[in-house]
């Protein structure tokens, strides 16, 4: 593992990856989006409908304290899984989540992880469908409040969810590169933000007319404060957006630019999801509402916030497809190379063209008529599927909550296990230095000379060599089990969340039928 040979490609993964580094100046020319520019696509990739849901899994979990403790434990670690992820890439020019998965674990988990990542993003067009919805619902219940007629058949909620989201959404599902989106995550960003500000002066001054809830200052299970991981899980997504991002980045490598990228992400994320948690959670107690918006009193600022929240679902919403196309480009590249790998063995090589590159880091020269007219077609023919049977399931699924519950299972597996195994093995296959040194013989005092470099051995030296390296390898090995971990105890409570009746929940119901206000 230690040679050079290692560094270059398997024939096992050679239709995963290219040869040439990410980090070259010929790419970064054509790279277009600055540092700050990647964290605005982040940015607005993070902040999905699990921003809304947050104030009721606060509830679910046992309070703000808890629920907050946990935030912390699981952003803590997922910073620095996004950094070592981009690294590992960067080794092999990968430019997706899929091809990463590729190269370091082989195809058995890749295919695995290809069916798996797919679900995910299928899973929250569709999420984000239904949250468009219910936005809808939600405003054309507060102009019948304010006497305006919905009795048209123009005024239904799925007729405007359907032709409201072909007329602005669609079109920006064709980009076949991801750094086009900054200018859509620039609108997103600024509807969340005004949806944070209301909820916070909205707590100050304060809700007459809205339901309000007892809080819970502790779970009364232990097993309750893992309501809150599928949520934070979908909402602190980054690992399966940072590659594409970072191969868009200018300057990536710069004076750490992508890695200040990246931590500025996180903490602006973290300041939204906390803020919004807390204000809305103390606002209601337990008659926070799955999309915590719909909870409060029809007034023009709230209805402002309906449609402000849509809009930025609406500009979130081809991020999960384009990366999920991604993957289905892949998939259907690799079947056509498996076609032509007996005409090409004799050269054992597959040419790496634009078709299966899609990123922002093309070459030109490789690009034919040919090819490029199949590489538009198939792109639009994916976009096409995926947004109508996304928008089809979208309405004929009723509970967002529930169905959030489950995504944020796979997405521990995205966020924890594959970057974990993959971080292992870039760890076992690279890190050539630990492997010098455990060469040596540690019982000698005498100079050693090994690939090339004289070393002087001791015993002290192989010993910190090699605790240094067993603890570097435990940090994949810890996220892998803790991921697994939240994975199990995730779904054991999606279940039980689908099967039993929360008692506070019942409380809130009860006061709502009745017309009562607990305070």
């Amino acid at each position: 593992m230690g040679d050079k040979s290692s560094d270059k490609p398997s024939s096992n993964n050679k239709m995963c990856v290219s040869n040439e580094p990410l980090h070259t100046k010929k790419q970064d020319k054509n790279s277009h989006t600055t540092w700050c520019g990647s964290v605005i696509i982040l940015v607005n990739s993070m902040l999905g409908t699990s921003m809304f849901n947050l104030p009721l899994v606060f509830h679910q979990s046992g309070g703000v304290v808890v629920a907050t403790a946990v935030e912390i434990i699981m952003t803590v670690p997922l910073i620095f899984l996004s950094l070592a992820f981009v690294h590992c890439a960067r080794k092999h020019n990968c430019r997706s989540y899929q091809e990463v998965v590729c190269k370091y674990c082989g195809k058995q988990i890749n295919a695995l992880s290809a069916i798996m990542f797919v679900l995910l993003m299928f899973g929250l067009n569709v999420v984000l469908f239904i949250f468009i919805r219910d936005q809808w619902e939600k405003f054309l219940q507060m102009l019948q409040v304010n006497s305006v007629s919905i009795e048209f058949w123009y005024m239904d909620r799925k007729f405007i969810t359907i032709i409201s989201s072909i007329v602005i959404v669609l079109p920006l599902c064709f980009s076949k590169r991801i750094d086009f989106l900054k200018y859509a995550s620039y609108v997103g960003i600024l509807a969340a933000v005004y949806c944070v500000v209301l909820i916070t002066v909205k707590y100050f001054t304060g809700v007459d007319g809205s339901k309000v809830g007892p809080l819970r200052h502790w779970p009364d299970r232990v097993t309750d404060i893992f309501y809150v991981v599928p949520s934070f899980s979908v909402g602190y997504q980054c690992t399966v957006t940072v590659v594409p991002v970072y191969s868009c980045t200018k300057d990536r490598d710069m004076n750490n630019n992508f890695t200040k990228a990246v931590f500025a992400t996180f903490i602006i994320i973290f300041s939204f999801y906390t803020m919004l948690a807390i204000f809305a959670y103390l606002t209601f107690g337990s008659c926070v509402q799955s999309d915590i918006i719909l909870a409060y009193k029809a007034t023009p600022d709230v209805m402002a916030a309906v449609l402000s929240v849509a809009l930025k679902v609406y500009m979130l919403f081809p991020v999960p497809l384009f990366l999920g196309r991604m993957t289905l480009e892949e998939i259907c590249q690799k079947l056509k190379n498996m076609k032509s790998v007996g005409t090409e063995a004799d050269s054992g090589t597959i040419e790496m063209t634009a078709e299966n590159s899609n990123t922002c880091n093309n070459e030109p020269a490789a690009i034919t008529s040919t090819d490029d007219k199949l590489e538009v077609r198939r792109r639009v023919m994916i976009t096409l599927c995926w947004f109508i049977s996304t928008l089809l399931t979208s309405l004929f699924v009723p509970d967002i909550d529930k169905v959030i519950s489950f995504l944020g299972v796979l997405a521990v597996w995205f966020s924890f296990i594959f970057p974990g195994i993959c971080i292992l093995r870039y760890m076992l296959m690279y890190d050539n230095g630990y492997n010098r040194i455990d060469n040596l013989d540690s019982n000698t005092n005498d100079y050693q000379s090994l690939d090339g470099q004289t070393l002087i051995p001791s015993n002290e030296n192989v010993l910190k060599s090699k605790c240094k390296r067993y603890a570097k390898l435990a940090l994949p090995i810890v996220c892998i089990f803790f991921g697994m971990f939240l994975s199990v105890m995730s779904l054991v409570q999606s279940v039980m969340k689908v099967a039993t009746i929360n008692p506070f929940d019942a409380i809130c119901q009860e006061n709502i039928n009745g017309n009562a206000t607990i305070s």
